[in-house]
C-alpha cells in the first residue's frame, strides 16, 4: 500500500482528520467515533489517507489491516463499489452504512461497533 509522504509521517497516525471537499457532518461524526473506538481497543488509525490509483480512505486500522469506508447512501451496489474500488491485498474492506444510523453520539457507538473488528 503507498500513501503520500504526509500519511507515513508519525504525527498523522491517531489523528482525526477532516477530508477537505465538503465532508458532511453525519460522516465526520461517525469517522471520529469509529476512530474513538479503535483508539480505545489500542488500535493505530489513518483517517483519510491517500492510496495510490485508488482514492481517500476514510479510516484505516493499521493494527488488524482493516480499512472502514463511511457510506451515506442506501445504495448497496454503492457499497459493493467502494470494496471494489479499495480491494487490495492483505487488506479486509468494511462499509459502515451510515445513512439510517443514530443520531445520538451514544447510540452511533453502539451501531458502529458492530462493524469494528476487534483484533
Amino acid at each position: 500500500m503507498r500513501l503520500y509522504q504526509d500519511h507515513r509521517n508519525e504525527a498523522h497516525k491517531n489523528c482525526l482528520r477532516m477530508f477537505d471537499r465538503g465532508e458532511s457532518l453525519r460522516h465526520f461524526t461517525a469517522k471520529a467515533v469509529l476512530c474513538h473506538l479503535l483508539r480505545r481497543l489500542g488500535h493505530d488509525v489513518v483517517t483519510e489517507a491517500y492510496i495510490q490509483g485508488r482514492g481517500f480512505a476514510d479510516v484505516l486500522d493499521l493494527t488488524t489491516h482493516v480499512q472502514y469506508e463511511i457510506e451515506a447512501t442506501h445504495m448497496r451496489w454503492k457499497h459493493r463499489q467502494k470494496v471494489e474500488q479499495y480491494m487490495r491485498e492483505g487488506w479486509e474492506i468494511i462499509v459502515i452504512p451510515v445513512h439510517k444510523a443514530p443520531t445520538d453520539v451514544e447510540e452511533l457507538a453502539v451501531y458502529i461497533d458492530q462493524y469494528v473488528h476487534p483484533d
